[in-house]
């Protein structure tokens, strides 16, 4: 494992832009990025969209990072020690695949469970309306990330470090998972020499990700007219049938709500002959751009009573 220091931000985040699969787009790489698909990976990848700005929570994130593996230290008895900034560890068998971590740290006296030798540690922060995501454990693309930084670096073992809302602090310890890791390392292959370095987009997917990178891409119509490939015309096909039946289901959809309103009339709730309810309550929409309204809202109850 080779390591590599930059010396600013910039050239740090150029370096994994043009030459680099990090750990944290390796998620997005194997399509389990809820938020950047595969299509706008390597369109970001081959340099046909704007560097990334830094959004508010991205911002604070990196402000705090140092003083939340401080308190991770103590929090958890742990020795850690930062890795110096702006270095980029590389894989020794593909040197494509790289990482940069938070943290390196120790097994605390009494956590024998866990391998000997560093490990690694991711650090993050979430907003208090985002902590179910953390409930029972790490986001997927999280866990992905945490088992590649252990593939490049070496190590067996790692953690997730997350402060949720500013307050609570959460660790989740991972063992190196070599046989996930044995299974996505000709996935990631594949996508860095077949898409990336050949310039071959991967297949376009339905996600928001790719519609938003579409329009960055093609912002403009030009005027001309290309012919489109046969294969095409089975896509276009297909469209309109989605379409059709998206409307039969639409209009099938507001049938069946009409009949149930109709039904239950000026009542709240109305009792089906096998005990399902249904709610059909009055609410107020605030108004804040819009103008105040007061609608009612047909909803199924559940078993347990609850709407």
């Amino acid at each position: 494992m080779k390591r590599k220091r930059y010396p600013n931000r910039d050239a740090w985040l150029a370096a994994r832009r043009q030459r680099f699969l990090g750990a944290s787009e390796d998620a997005a790489a194997l399509g389990e990025d809820p938020w950047r698909s595969k299509y706008t990976l390597w369109a970001h990848k081959t340099d046909q969209l704007p560097p990334t700005e830094q959004t508010e929570p991205m911002k604070w994130g990196l402000r705090l990072e140092g003083v939340i593996v401080e308190a991770f230290g103590e929090e958890y008895a742990r020795d850690v020690q930062r890795e110096p900034a702006f270095t980029t560890r590389i894989h020794p068998d593909h040197p494509f695949l790289c990482a940069s971590l938070d943290a390196i740290q120790f097994r605390g006296r009494n956590e024998r469970h866990l391998p000997a030798g560093p490990g690694v540690l991711q650090i993050k922060t979430a907003s208090e309306w985002n902590r179910k995501a953390w409930e029972h454990d790490a986001p997927l693309h999280y866990q992905i990330q945490t088992q590649m930084e252990m593939e490049v670096s070496g190590c067996a073992w790692g953690s997730l470090g997350v402060l949720i809302g500013g307050n609570k602090m959460r660790r989740l310890d991972y063992v190196r998972n070599d046989r996930f890791i044995t299974r996505v390392l000709p996935e990631l292959k594949h996508f860095w020499f077949e898409h990336v370095v050949a310039k071959v987009p991967p297949r376009v997917d339905g996600s928001e990700s790719t519609r938003r990178t579409i329009e960055l891409l093609h912002p403009l119509d030009s005027g001309d007219t290309v012919e489109l490939d046969s294969g095409l015309q089975q896509v276009a096909d297909e469209l309109e049938e989605v379409k059709a039946a998206k409307k039969e289901a639409v209009e099938r959809e507001r049938a069946l709500e009409n009949q149930l309103k109709a039904a239950i009339g000026d009542n709240t709730f109305g009792v089906l002959p096998n005990g399902q309810a249904f709610t059909y309550k009055t609410q107020t929409r605030a108004a804040h751009e819009v103008k105040e309204s007061t609608f009612r809202v047909l909803r199924r109850k559940q078993a347990n009573g609850k709407a």
